[in-house]
């Protein structure tokens, strides 16, 4: 009898042990596949865009006397090569997306080193149509596409904002880099939030960039 109950103590015991080390090698797995996660994330490298300007040195003195509604430009760096840098703009009206589409975009082969830059005027034969200009410096010194977005008649006062500050962006996530913003009053200001200047104001085009792997498929 005792020698039995001895052996169900024992076997108890096992029980006890084997389950300990299940939960032990199930709490390293969680580890393990968490940091496997942390490795994935930071595969996907971080890249730098800062604020810029069309108009550099001499030129600036050439601003004032184009035609232009807005302009602007943001810099581009980092240490990855073959990607494809993609430009993309919204159309806001009374603080509501209602439109989007692709722009340009182009192929770096060589490291991140590329300045995106933004005009825009008003179409001469019909004043309520905008040209929008986007460029891309690439490897070959010059990417450049020139497309219409239907704006607003004379009367709206114009003001243009873009990212002020020097930032990290991730691979693959869109990033909003400028817009032209248009209200019916004759005061209008924006804040650091591109996507909160569309909302309060009466019309907005907004250009964004995103740089991913010219390996993915979409």
């Amino acid at each position: 009898m005792d020698k039995t109950f001895s052996k169900i103590i024992k076997r108890r015991n096992s029980v006890m042990i084997n389950k300990s080390v299940i939960k032990i090698c199930l709490i390293v797995f969680i580890i393990l596949l968490s940091f496997s996660g942390c490795k994935k994330i930071n595969e996907k490298q971080y890249i730098t865009i800062e604020p810029s300007s069309l108009f550099k040195g001499d030129t600036k003195a050439l601003q004032n006397h184009l035609d232009f509604i807005g302009t602007g430009a943001v810099k581009i760096k980092g240490k990855q090569s073959n990607m494809l840098v993609k430009t993309k703009y919204e159309l806001w009206e009374n603080g509501k997306l209602i439109s989007s589409s692709d722009c340009i975009s182009t192929v770096i082969k060589d490291k991140l080193n590329n300045e995106v830059t933004i005009s825009l005027k008003k179409d001469i034969q019909n004043p309520e149509m905008f040209s929008v200009n986007i460029g891309i410096t690439d490897d070959d010194g010059y990417s450049g596409g020139t497309f219409p977005v239907k704006g607003l008649a004379d009367g709206f006062s114009y003001g243009v904002t873009q990212i002020r500050e020097e930032h990290k962006m991730i691979e693959g996530k869109e990033e909003r880099i400028w817009l032209l913003g248009a209200t019916k009053g004759d005061m209008i200001s924006f804040s650091d939030d591109i996507e909160e200047n569309a909302k309060s104001v009466d019309w907005a085009l907004i250009i964004k960039v995103v740089v991913e792997s010219k390996d993915i498929k979409k």
